[in-house]
């Protein structure tokens, strides 16, 4: 077996077949190592819009849709409701976001885009569009379609298995 550097991991041959047996590990290493600069790079962007990383994607689900409950937008990230309670926090404190109790049940509140938060999502936007340009610059369109279709199928592996796990 040809041993793998971290420099070579990358660089994998076109034909999949002609492909030595990968290192145990190397894949999921690669992914956590990419999602990781991708993350730096778009926490550098954020960082100029005075957002920290997380806080894009929670204005980002709130500009879908008028208002939703907190609950559902924990969903949406795959997090605990006790995670995203500070995160919101912090957007409020910004004056990004506000909260309004439901009518139906006192203990649910709902979040919405404050107008200043309506004017940041167009900026939060382009600032992810450019990382996502950089990033996938060197594939094609069609790589770049297959490259989405598998990390959704790693995703969806990934959270049916959390969703077993937290059933057990």
């Amino acid at each position: 077996m040809t041993k793998i550097d971290r420099q070579d991991m990358g660089r994998l041959p076109a034909n999949p077949k002609k492909m030595n047996k990968v290192p145990k590990g190397a894949m999921l290493n690669q992914l956590v190592c990419t999602a990781r600069r991708a993350r730096t790079a778009l926490s550098a962007r954020l960082a100029e819009l005075g957002l920290h990383a997380g806080q894009e994607q929670i204005l980002l689900a709130l500009s879908e849709e008028e208002r939703l409950p907190l609950s559902s937008i924990a969903d949406m990230l795959g997090v605990r409701a006790q995670t995203i309670t500070r995160a919101i926090a912090r957007l409020e404190a910004q004056g990004l976001v506000f909260r309004t109790p439901s009518q139906e049940d006192g203990r649910v509140n709902f979040i919405a885009l404050a107008p200043a938060g309506r004017e940041i999502v167009g900026d939060l936007k382009k600032a992810v569009k450019k990382v996502e340009r950089q990033m996938l610059r060197p594939l094609d369109k069609v790589q770049r379609k297959t490259l989405l279709r598998f990390l959704e199928t790693l995703d969806n592996e990934l959270a049916s298995d959390n969703a077993k796990r937290s059933g057990e």
